[in-house]
């Protein structure tokens, strides 16, 4: 019974005065209130990569440089976050 309690618990199953009886009942109840709560929240990921585009406003020099640094010899270039508010 301690198995089933803190999904039904957790979840707020509000059963009224109905409610599963026997370990079978319970853990069906469980088991659907789990793979419910699961489903819902993969479908809104889903739906909500499928909507959000991501942008990368960085902005690179033009002009790259091959220099020492740090006792090797490294390429730098210049690299800026922007939007069009700058």
């Amino acid at each position: 019974m301690k198995l089933t309690y803190s999904p039904h618990k957790n979840l707020q199953i509000l059963y009224g005065r109905i409610n599963p009886i026997g370990f079978w009942a319970s853990f069906t109840a469980t088991l659907e209130a789990l793979v419910g709560l699961m489903s819902f929240t993969l479908v809104t990921d889903l739906l909500y990569s499928r909507f959000a585009k991501p942008k990368a406003f960085i902005k690179y020099s033009k002009n790259a440089l091959i220099a020492p640094f740090k006792d090797q010899v490294a390429i730098m270039f210049r690299m800026v976050p922007y939007t069009n508010n700058y």
